[in-house]
């Protein structure tokens, strides 16, 4: 259960969200529960539908249909009206919004050459509404602290994968002493806006963009960190540069979406990983709401054979 102060935070994060909206919808958004706004997870917005309100277990229906229009105002609100500073972003089907929150966005492709370069038409936005839980971290901090190496830790969607890797790199550059490079390709673990993150990430250094094979080139060229965390592996690109931060003696914490373990093993590149001996620990989340939430623990060597 939240504490009071924590309520309030939430209820004010909340409030001040909702001003990207227009006013018709910020009235009623505005006028919502407490409750609601202490406990909604996101803010799904789509052309000619109701407004959908994503809670811990549950869903509210807004009845307000939208207008292409006031996805507009949104869209551009979002951007500070200045949309093209966005595009790199954009193009990927998100923008990171002050405070860290991931604003996800569906529409009709612009392609060249095979290569998406914008997103036109807007047709919904997705609000992931980001918090900060501090210390939700520190079971499996003290678990790993000692013997990090690679580790992965292993969720379904919404289990607080990033909010894991956030609270890590704090813990780690602050109470352990290491030097932490966090590699926040889609700008989801210190969500800096403006150059500034908006989390509390301790002493750790940020690559903001960065597709994670170049960040981590350039962090261990530049900045000689002990730890490097980056966030959603799972491609075929992505056992180079990891084997490359294990063989320059740097340790890596990284992430996998995926419900379970059978799941995790029938993914050909996290299989490939795991039995190449690149991770050492597996720590497998509960699919709980409560970021944190240890399901397991298993050592890459007892995964596969």
């Amino acid at each position: 259960m939240l504490k009071t102060h924590d309520v309030q935070k939430n209820i004010d994060i909340f409030d001040k969200l909702i001003k990207i909206f227009p006013d018709k919808i910020y009235n009623v958004l505005g006028n919502l529960p407490e409750n609601v706004k202490s406990n909604a997870l996101e803010i799904r917005v789509r052309v000619q539908r109701n407004i959908i309100i994503i809670l811990n277990n549950d869903y509210i229906n807004i009845d307000l249909m939208i207008s292409p229009e006031d996805i507009d105002t949104i869209f551009k609100k979002i951007c500070n009206y200045c949309i093209y500073s966005f595009q790199n972003q954009i193009k990927n089907g998100y923008i990171t919004f002050e405070n860290g929150h991931r604003i996800g966005l569906a529409g009709s492709a612009v392609l060249e050459n095979n290569h998406v370069t914008n997103i036109k038409n807007i047709s919904s936005v997705n609000i992931r509404i980001a918090r900060e839980f501090k210390n939700c971290s520190k079971e499996i901090f003290g678990i790993i602290k000692n013997n990090i190496n690679g580790t992965l830790i292993v969720g379904a969607p919404m289990t607080g994968k990033t909010t894991i890797l956030r609270d890590l790199a704090r813990l780690f550059s602050v109470e352990y002493n290491q030097k932490v490079v966090i590699i926040d390709e889609k700008y989801e673990i210190a969500s800096t806006y403006n150059g500034i993150p908006q989390f509390d990430i301790g002493l750790a250094d940020v690559l903001s963009g960065f597709p994670k094979n170049h960040g981590t080139i350039m962090a261990l060229r530049t900045i000689s960190p002990d730890i490097i965390i980056c966030d959603e592996i799972g491609s075929e690109q992505d056992y180079n540069y990891i084997k490359n931060i294990l063989n320059s003696g740097v340790k890596i914490i990284t992430t996998v979406h995926s419900c379970d373990e059978m799941e995790l093993l029938n993914r050909p590149q996290i299989n490939y990983l795991l039995k190449m001996n690149i991770f050492d620990t597996v720590v497998f989340l509960n699919s709980s709401k409560k970021p944190g939430e240890i399901l397991k623990i298993k050592k890459a060597s007892e995964l596969v054979c």
